[in-house]
């Protein structure tokens, strides 16, 4: 039993946060963020205040292109001034939500629906016809998202 109090004190220690900083950082305003979509769907959220800030949630960034296939990843990280978090959205060949297309947009709209930390953002699609194209039947996974290495 002796043996044991050193190894519970050390598995404690592991799960005590690694500093105060890390908790006190304040949620991101989506006001404060910059998202856009790629031609992959993927959603970039870049931290536009001078401030880091948390983006957390699960998910904490969505765009409804089709049913979700499988469990919400979460997502907790700090955004440092000008870091960019890229949330993929994923398709699952063959799999489909709906019988025919819809379109992800109004013909012409030239904007995506994207929910960020609950919050929903309606960013620019830089070629409005890619947004007639894609169809929001498809059934898609999301998989964890990152912080952009470049």
């Amino acid at each position: 039993m002796a043996a044991l109090v050193p190894l519970l004190l050390a598995l404690a220690a592991c799960g005590a946060p690694s500093s105060p900083e890390a908790s006190s950082v304040p949620a991101c305003d989506v006001s404060q963020l910059g998202v856009t979509v790629d031609a992959q769907l993927s959603i970039h959220v870049e931290n536009l205040a001078t401030d880091p800030c948390r983006l957390s949630g699960t998910p904490a960034v969505q765009m409804k292109v089709g049913r979700i296939d499988g469990p919400m990843p979460s997502t907790d990280v700090t955004l440092t001034h000008g870091q960019v978090f890229i949330q993929p959205q994923v398709r699952v060949p063959g799999a489909w939500a709906c019988p025919g297309p819809i379109s992800a947009g109004l013909p012409g709209k030239g904007s995506w629906t994207v929910t960020v930390l609950g919050e929903v953002t309606h960013p620019d699609d830089a070629d409005a016809q890619l947004g007639r194209q894609v169809v929001n039947c498809w059934v898609v996974e999301l998989p964890p998202g990152h912080l952009d290495a470049g």
